[in-house]
């Protein structure tokens, strides 16, 4: 009986044999490529400064690449040995300014300014004439717990006057006219301690105001980041003579 293969079988089966390790060949490169770029390491000693007042910005979330830093009182940071292939992105965020997004692409010690673009706050002026403006972004209102702890409002809830209830954004209200008055009851509730203020909307409408939350018992206070110091304020509402929003 001959043992000699078809012709056509013969072919098959050669293609098969530099097919392969051909693809092997092929898979491996894929698996082993290089990422692009040439990699550089990267140590950034940074200031972050506001680009209208130039003062400098604390409590500046700095990202690079996989490193994470704040800024100082002084606007200073430092991220130390990051390493990146052909760039390195830097993030700059803090509520009170606009996101900034850098790329760095040589390496060594840096000594570099950073400049960040404000948004609107938020104007307070306490009973004493005492004025401060906190970031837009981080203002809520909040209540210590009683059994320790701060909580924010789940929601902004007034009752007014004719007993209805409203909730509101801030981004609706123009004006908060304090200080809070103590009121023993409204339309929504019965508490001693109820607290009462004014409120003028964007649309102009003025109307006096119950916080819902404090039909609960709770002392509301405004809560936000001092835009200057970068520091978190809790404020009682009883202490506000006035809060003006953008």
């Amino acid at each position: 009986m001959s043992t000699k293969l078809p012709r056509f079988s013969v072919l098959v089966l050669l293609t098969l044999l530099f097919a392969i390790p051909a693809a092997a060949q092929k898979h491996r490169a894929v698996r082993k490529s290089p990422p692009e770029g040439q990699q550089i390491t990267l140590t950034i000693n940074g200031t972050v400064l506001d680009a209208t007042t130039n003062a400098p910005v604390s409590s500046v979330e700095v990202r690079a690449g996989s490193k994470l830093s704040y800024s100082g009182a002084d606007g200073k940071f430092r991220v130390k040995d990051v390493l990146g292939f052909g760039s390195v992105k830097v993030t700059f965020e803090r509520s009170g300014y606009v996101l900034k997004t850098e790329t760095i692409t040589s390496g060594g010690t840096q000594d570099l300014t950073f400049r960040l673009t404000p948004t609107p706050t938020v104007r307070v002026r306490k009973t004493n004439d005492t004025t401060f403006d906190l970031d837009s972004e981080s203002v809520k209102f909040g209540y210590v717990l009683t059994f320790g702890g701060y909580a924010e409002a789940t929601f902004d809830e007034f009752c007014k006057a004719d007993g209805s209830q409203v909730t509101l954004d801030r981004a609706q209200m123009k004006k908060i006219t304090g200080p809070a008055t103590k009121v023993a009851q409204s339309n929504c509730c019965e508490n001693p301690e109820l607290m009462k203020i004014n409120v003028q909307l964007k649309t102009n409408e003025t109307f006096d105001a119950v916080f819902k939350d404090s039909c609960f018992g709770y002392r509301v206070d405004l809560i936000g980041r001092e835009h200057v110091s970068g520091n978190f304020a809790y404020i009682p509402f009883f202490d506000i003579a006035e809060v003006v929003f953008p």
